[in-house]
């Protein structure tokens, strides 16, 4: 991802990359200083290549160069791009406890919007929460 911000960057006339970079002495300084992590969550969905997405706007979704795709036997939302996925903040939280070094973790954000523009959508609170806590919960 450095060297394709980095690439893009020159090809948008730029002197120096968009992504900053830390010196050795400021990594150095910085390593193993966190005391938490806190992540917003909503949905989970798959990546697929697309090596050749728009230089413009310069801007994380091209510079990914992939494409999400979610599946369609997921329950939606009131949101065309969020999917409920709740095996997706499990799988986020295993993956910061393997590179984070077990670190505490907050989240910050998480919810779902609906259809209707109601707050008693029953249905949608209980699949919601059933699937919440199945995919989270081990007893």
């Amino acid at each position: 991802m450095k060297q394709r911000v980095a690439d893009r960057s020159r090809e948008q006339n730029l002197k120096e990359s968009r992504l900053p970079s830390f010196t050795q002495a400021e990594k150095k300084l910085i390593k193993g200083t966190a005391d938490f992590l806190g992540s917003n969550f909503y949905s989970a969905g798959y990546e697929t290549d697309e090596p050749q997405p728009p230089a413009n706007p310069p801007n994380y979704y091209n510079d990914k160069a992939t494409k999400g795709l979610t599946d369609p036997d997921w329950l939606g939302s009131g949101s065309s791009w969020l999917s409920v996925t709740p095996f997706g903040i499990r799988k986020m939280m295993n993956w910061f406890k393997t590179n984070y070094n077990n670190v505490s973790v907050y989240i910050t954000e998480n919810g779902v919007s609906d259809r209707n523009g109601t707050l008693h959508d029953w249905h949608l609170v209980h699949s919601f929460f059933y699937r919440f806590l199945d995919g989270n919960i081990y007893l």
